[in-house]
Order: structure tokens, then sequence, then C-alpha cells
């Protein structure tokens, strides 16, 4: 459920935060059933800064690229899948997109490689969020912020609200340690509509938000991401971050996407199963990508043990990957 009052909290934050006004026109390419487009574009620029909206029926990188240059667009936001896909298309340097302030991204991380790539290509600012459907974007990066700050971390509470980092024994954790994001404020939805079951596992009775997301806190009041709770492979008692060892692998060329889930194993527990789709005209296997890790400094023990090669990889209407999906096919894999 949500109130007037929370989105209204929210949104008056961001356009606060970023300067946000009614010159500005949005390229809404996500679904505006998701809140990156429905709370961010639609109801803080759209409504709340008066702003002009462009709106993109399906998903084509080249479509997206021409109405940016066409009318004149200053604010893209996106999933990382979209912005892998503008970073990748040969519009991108032949299109003028000097109207173009911000380019966001919410819904998962995006690797590192293709955010310098869009920074170096588009010379505008990056800005990330980070949220939920109960709270809309609680952490952003500020226009400000350097790329080291928007390309590792999912940014800083918004002003007046509150951050927790919960470990496993319910205290919080350091800086530099794991655990799970809690989040607080006038922001947040009052909860679920007649679902008390769903109320008391996310609900904390003090009003924390237990979100299901693995991060750790850094010295400069930034989060990074780590994984969801059921993202994290854990190998022998070794935890292993996906997103880590799928940072390196975005820097093999011959890789187009990867994705690294848990695979089912009877003495382990489980080990990393990495799911490929090679980059055009290349090939890949598993002793290329283990050197590739191996030069690169990874701990062995955070090494995809199996290797799936994939045309593509299972996406959602939102453009989230469905990593339930790849965590299934593994556990098949296992099976037979």
């Amino acid at each position: 459920m949500h109130l007037h009052a929370n989105l209204l909290n929210a949104c008056r934050k961001y356009v606060d935060s970023f300067g946000l006004t009614s010159e500005d026109r949005w390229l809404i390419v996500t679904p505006l059933t998701q809140l990156t487009a429905f709370g961010t574009a639609f109801l803080a620029g759209g409504l709340a800064a008066g702003s002009s909206l462009v709106l993109l029926e399906s998903w084509e990188p080249e479509a997206a690229l021409e109405l940016a240059e066409t009318y004149h667009v200053t604010h893209f936001v996106g999933a990382p899948p979209m912005l892998i896909d503008i970073s990748r298309s040969p519009d991108l340097l032949s299109r003028d997109l000097s109207s173009l302030r911000f380019l966001m991204y919410a819904g998962a991380p995006c690797p590192i490689e293709i955010l310098r790539r869009l920074h170096d290509r588009l010379g505008c600012a990056l800005a990330v969020f980070y949220g939920w459907t109960e709270g809309l974007a609680h952490t952003y990066s500020l226009p400000e912020d350097p790329l080291e700050i928007t390309s590792v971390t999912i940014g800083r509470t918004g002003k007046g609200w509150q951050s927790r980092v919960v470990g496993e024994t319910g205290q919080d954790v350091g800086p530099g340690e794991q655990g799970e994001f809690w989040g607080k404020g006038p922001n947040l939805s009052p909860g679920y509509f007649h679902q008390p079951q769903f109320m008391a596992a996310r609900y904390h009775p003090e009003g924390w938000f237990m979100s299901g997301d693995i991060v750790t806190a850094n010295q400069d009041g930034t989060f990074t991401f780590v994984a969801r709770k059921d993202d994290v492979i854990n190998r022998g008692g070794q935890k292993i971050d996906p997103r880590e060892v799928e940072e390196v692998l975005y820097q093999l060329r011959d890789i187009a996407d990867a994705v690294v889930v848990a695979m089912p194993d009877a003495r382990l527990g489980s080990r990393a199963c990495a799911f490929i789709v090679p980059a055009q005209d290349r090939d890949i296997d598993l002793p290329k990508i283990q050197a590739h890790l191996a030069a690169a400094g990874l701990a062995k023990y955070k090494w995809p043990e199996h290797v799936e090669i994939i045309s593509s990889l299972p996406m959602t209407p939102t453009g989230k990957i469905m990593r339930y999906e790849l965590r299934r096919r593994a556990e098949e894999l296992t099976a037979t």
C-alpha cells in the first residue's frame, strides 16, 4: 500500500537532491507499472517537478537513442541491461546527445566497465538508485559524486531517512562488514494490505523495513550492494559474492553477458556456476574463464566450476535478470 504522504515525501526529496525542473525531459524505457519509471520519472520528474516525459513502447536501444536526440532528452533512467545495450549500440556515437544531463539506473548492479564506457562516450553525470516497491529509492548517488561512487556503491540514504546494516545476530555491523539492509522513514509504505504474514516477515516491530538485501556500509556514508540473501553462494562455509565475480567476467571481451549462481553440491553445499552469453563471433569456455580470473587475482574458491553457454539471459518485463530461473536451471544440471 502507498499513501499520498509517503510518495510525496520521496518525490520531493528527489526533486531537491537532483535539482529537477519543468525544463527537464525524461525518456521512460521501462514499464510504468515498475517503480523505476513510475516512482522516479513519472511521479518525481513528471508530476512533482513538472517535467516532460517521452515514452518508448518497447525496448529497442536504437529507438531509444533516436528519441533522446529528437526530443532533446535530459534524463534517461533504465535497468542495467538497457545501459549495456546502449553502450554497445553502433548509434551511440552518431547521435547528438549533448542535451543529456543524467543517466540513471536502478533495479540491479551495473558492471563497472559498462558505466565507464557510457561516461567516457557521453560525458553526462551518472546516478544510481536503490530501493524497493515498499519505499521507492531509499539510497542514491548525487550528480556531483565521482564515478568511483556511482559505479561501485548504491549511494547514500536520503536526507531525513534512516538505514541500518544488520548482521546474523540481529546487531548492527561495522563498516566493511556484510549484513542485511534495513530502512526506515516517511517514504516507506505503511505495509501490505491484509497480508499479516508478509508484514511479519518484512516489517520489524519498531518500523524498520527488512529488505532481504546484503550490503556493506562504507566510511563515507555510502553502501555497497552485495547480493540478495538467496543469491549469495555458500561454498563449504565460504561466502561468494556473485557480483564480484561477474564484474571480473565483464572485463573479458569474449563475454557479452554473465551471471553467476549457486549450483547444488553434495559435499560443499554449493559451487559457483556461470551462465555466459558469448560476444558475437567469440568462443568462450571454462578454462579460458578460469585463466582470466586467475590473471585478475580473484581467489580460486570464487571461480565458477561449471559454465553453461546460453544465447540470452532470462529477463523480467521490467528488465531484471531472472536469477531464480538460472538457479533452477543449475539445480536441473546437478540432477542430470
